[in-house]
């Protein structure tokens, strides 16, 4: 999801259906913690870009192994939630 500089609508867009909020202070937390890098250019509009930190590189495997999981159970596990929600309005 993260190799190289993304823009903040590439994230939300990648990330959809994130909020802009949402994904406003994830991005402030992930920046707060060494994860990622926030460069603003002025302008309009303005522009603002975001890189991972070396630190956040050596989360890559980590990524990647989360997004292998989630095309393999991800469906199953949302269908399951579904269901679950259904049977509990009907108790």
């Amino acid at each position: 999801m993260f190799n190289g500089t993304k823009r903040f609508g590439e994230l939300r867009r990648r990330l959809h259906p994130i909020s802009p909020k949402t994904l406003t202070d994830r991005l402030r937390l992930l920046e707060e913690k060494g994860i990622v890098t926030r460069t603003l250019y002025p302008g309009v509009p303005l522009h603002v870009q975001y890189d991972l930190t070396e630190s956040g590189q050596g989360l890559q495997p980590i990524f990647t192994a989360m997004w292998t999981w989630n095309q393999q159970y991800g469906s199953y596990l949302r269908n399951e939630t579904v269901e679950t929600g259904n049977e509990a309005g009907h108790g």
